[in-house]
């Protein structure tokens, strides 16, 4: 599940896919540099047409002794791409999700930052704060707001 969670953040911190705040800070300090990662043709929904994204930089995770887990991007960026016409945009991704699952098994993911999400209705670069929420199952809970705080950019029609 903790790949899941992973994948899930990044293609979150793009794409489109977690309960409380996280309570406390790790007990010690994390150990080990961040993981470089580079992640090909990420299909991405929520336009009207076919969205891939290519995605690099580093990645870490922190497990929290709460059982939460945080995700980091240090020099993350992504590529994305509109597949029927071929324009990109290329946007830094350099976010933090902080993870929590609560008594209900509901994912929510706190964002931070900069970072590429999806809704049912559109692909969003978000920089601020947001926090959207899954089920047991990966049906949607919440999603965030379009409206603040923070700012938003529209990538469908960036990619449009």
């Amino acid at each position: 599940m903790k790949k899941w969670l992973t994948s899930a953040a990044l293609a979150a911190s793009i794409a489109a896919l977690a309960a409380p705040a996280v309570a406390a800070p790790p007990s010690t300090a994390p150990s080990g540099p961040p993981t470089t990662i580079s992640f090909d043709d990420v299909e991405l929904t929520g336009c009207d047409f076919k969205v891939t994204a290519d995605i690099t930089g580093k990645t870490k995770e922190i497990t929290l002794p709460s059982g939460g887990l945080i995700v980091t991007a240090p020099n993350q960026t992504a590529t994305v791409t509109n597949e029927k016409t071929g324009k990109t945009a290329d946007f830094v991704i350099t976010g933090v999700f902080f993870i929590t699952t609560d008594e209900a098994d509901n994912i929510t993911f706190k964002a931070r930052g900069r970072n590429i999400l999806t809704r049912s209705d559109g692909i969003f670069l978000t920089s601020g704060n947001v926090s959207f929420s899954f089920d047991a199952a990966g049906s949607v809970v919440t999603e965030f707001s379009t409206t603040g705080p923070g700012s938003i950019i529209d990538v469908c029609k960036v990619l449009s």
